[in-house]
């Protein structure tokens, strides 16, 4: 294979895979990172050289499997299992939120505490970026709901300006929970057993 299209294909591969290491948590990139990038680059220089363009594509599905597979397993651990409760949980307050709107036309105020409550117990639980509660828990009144009347829902001023009013009590509870947590939460270096002397 002629140089050019050889160094070409390595030095855009190995920006697409620098690119993709994204995706793993910062303390591994951090760790690992380097070493991976040069492995990387080892075996698709020697994939190139050896076997030619045509092997690129099952060395590119390989790499693919492999950073697919190890990226869930080092994402997923318990702080990303309770993670993803937090984010069900979300879904189902955003689901009450709309159930609420729907059977009660005449009040407003209920369908308010089910964004208040939720959103405070999501921020209190996960108190990082507390905004994105708000945010899920609002967009059940206007998205979710039966299936055929979804484009009426959507096109109707009403369940837009409704989103907007819920997103002020869900901000409150959810900027609130976050604080409460804060403030009485214990730091991982108070909770150390210290040896005695």
């Amino acid at each position: 294979m002629p140089t050019f299209p050889k160094n070409m294909i390595l030095r855009l591969g190995c920006g697409l895979y620098r690119g993709l290491l994204l995706a793993y948590p910062p303390e591994f990139r951090a760790r690992y990172g380097v070493e991976m990038n040069q492995v990387f680059r080892d075996q698709l220089r020697d994939t190139l050289s050896k076997r030619g363009l045509h092997s690129l594509a099952s060395f590119s599905i390989r790499a693919a499997l492999d950073l697919f597979t190890s990226v869930l397993r080092e994402r997923f651990t318990m702080k990303s299992a309770i993670g993803m409760l937090c984010l069900c949980a979300a879904f189902g307050f955003s689901l009450l939120a709309e159930h609420v709107d729907r059977h009660n036309v005449t009040e407003v105020y209920p369908t308010l505490m089910v964004a208040l409550v939720g959103s405070f117990i999501l921020g209190l639980i996960q108190p990082a970026w507390p905004w994105r509660w708000a945010i899920i828990v609002g967009l059940g009144v206007p998205f979710f709901g039966p299936l055929p009347e979804l484009f009426a829902r959507l096109a109707s001023p009403g369940r837009w300006a409704m989103l907007a009013v819920l997103l002020i009590p869900g901000l409150i509870g959810a900027y609130t929970g976050s604080f409460l947590r804060r403030a009485i939460g214990v730091s991982p270096s108070q909770t150390q057993m210290t040896k005695p002397d």
